[in-house]
């Protein structure tokens, strides 16, 4: 039987393995210090809605993708 754990367990390890991401978080985003600028890119994620029915135990998963803006390249436009 396949827990909430295992499955916790397997999208950090999947994550991690990427090569553009730097840290995998998990749970309540405002416990993570981000003014740790060596953490991005960053995927944090959280659990959702969880459905259970007969068998089966539906998870919704919420990814978050983070990384610092550099403002040198960031060019805006303002249209009056």
């Amino acid at each position: 039987m396949t827990t909430v754990y295992d499955i916790i367990s397997e999208i950090k390890a999947f994550l991690r393995s990427h090569p553009i991401v730097n840290s995998v978080t998990f749970g309540d985003i405002t416990e993570i210090d981000l003014n740790k600028t060596s953490m991005f890119p960053l995927v944090h994620f959280f659990l959702g809605s969880t459905t259970i029915t007969n068998n089966t135990m539906r998870v919704s998963v919420r990814m978050l993708f983070l990384d610092i803006v550099d403002k040198v390249f960031c060019h805006v436009t303002r249209v009056s």
